[in-house]
């Protein structure tokens, strides 16, 4: 019985954006055939860790598009890593989000799920099944101390649009958030909208 963690993922790029991770790839082989860090000297453990996880995926170049496959042991963290270098490289404000399929070579139980990781300039972030379940759970909102009604009732009212396609779990963290500021009205949703979309830090469930 083989376990087998499977990815394919694309990442657009202009070519001047493409020629610079070809060259950043292709030195990352080199170090990894001589056993080097970038310095000359003898690999460190955690560039070694980093250099057997990128060199594993294929990657191909197509129509704008840089996709990296692995069918059998992909390593999302080294993955992550290297897109964090590239969205800091060209500056990239949108954050990506990588996807891998856990799966095994016959059929058993335990060999199937998943898990995403969420990357941008400042974090890698990875979340499993269980996690998005758990925010699942939440089957009310409550209203966070400091917020006042007025406020609640108001992100109440834009909880309701979002919900069907956000766990209300994922809507309680952003408004706990929220609630710290307790600015006005429209500075609520504003905040809202950030905490939700824009970045990880209301997935406390994450684990790094």
């Amino acid at each position: 019985m083989d376990y087998l963690t499977q990815v394919c993922f694309g990442l657009n790029v202009t070519e001047e954006q493409y020629t610079s991770l070809k060259k950043k790839l292709d030195r990352y082989e080199e170090d990894w055939a001589k056993e080097t860090n970038p310095d000359g000297n003898k690999l460190d453990e955690e560039y070694e860790d980093f250099l057997q996880g990128i060199v594993q995926y294929t990657v191909e170049f197509n129509a704008g598009t840089v996709y990296f496959t692995n069918d059998e042991s992909a390593n999302t963290e080294a993955l992550a890593k290297f897109v964090q270098e590239f969205l800091i490289e060209f500056d990239i404000k949108e954050p990506v989000e990588i996807d891998a399929a856990h799966t095994g070579s016959r059929p058993v139980p335990d060999a199937y799920g998943g898990h995403s990781v969420y990357v941008d300039q400042e974090d890698i972030k990875f979340c499993c099944p269980i996690t998005f379940i758990d925010l699942f759970k939440t089957k009310k909102l409550t209203k966070p101390e400091g917020v006042s009604q007025e406020n609640f009732e108001f992100l109440e009212k834009i909880a309701e649009n979002m919900h069907g396609q956000i766990p209300l779990g994922v809507l309680q963290n952003a408004m706990d958030k929220v609630a710290a500021e307790d600015a006005a009205v429209e500075d609520n949703e504003k905040q809202l909208n950030r905490y939700v979309f824009s970045t990880t830090d209301v997935e406390n469930e994450f684990y790094e």
